[in-house]
């Protein structure tokens, strides 16, 4: 058997070779899809608490609009009761509290009726009288004030005596 030779550089060592390129190549893919999932993770979590986010609001602000409401009605059945009991109707709320934390809806009403004069209702038939009304929704709360004045055996609204407030 002829001997052939290898130029030098060339030799065989005996052990496999080894090619460092691609296990590095591997190693940075395994990063670069890491880091990628990642990314795409955040982005993922964040829109899903910006969804919770948008959510709560929605759901306050539903809540402040149906309190708003409710305070109206209580307003209305305060009107419905001065209606329904003409004449009377001083003495019959004389204790000042006509409503208090009523079920309504998927709330609660409250009424107050006060005498901004002399603090006593029945005492004097031609003064005027202030609903104080409370509509709670939640954690929304709305209060509506309005002042009317006898006229007769009915009322008149004071004009501009109507204010809100919210919580």
């Amino acid at each position: 058997m002829d001997r052939i030779d290898i130029p030098q550089g060339h030799e065989r060592s005996g052990t496999a070779p080894t090619e460092p390129h691609t296990t590095r190549r591997r190693g940075s893919t395994y990063i670069l899809v890491l880091s990628i999932s990642m990314i795409v993770m955040v982005i993922g979590l964040s829109a899903l608490t910006e969804v919770r986010v948008q959510r709560r609001t929605t759901q306050r602000t539903a809540d402040a609009a149906e309190a708003a409401l409710y305070a109206q009605s209580a307003i209305e059945y305060g009107f419905s009761e001065l209606n329904d009991k003409p004449g009377t109707w001083r003495s019959v709320m004389a204790s000042g509290s006509v409503l208090t934390n009523a079920d309504f809806g998927a709330g609660t009403i409250s009424l107050t009726i006060t005498d901004p004069n002399d603090g006593q209702l029945d005492n004097d038939l031609s003064q005027s009288a202030i609903f104080h009304a409370t509509g709670m929704k939640g954690d929304a709360v709305h209060i509506i004030c309005v002042e009317f004045e006898p006229v007769g055996d009915g009322y008149v609204i004071t004009p501009g005596s109507w204010t809100r407030a919210v919580n």
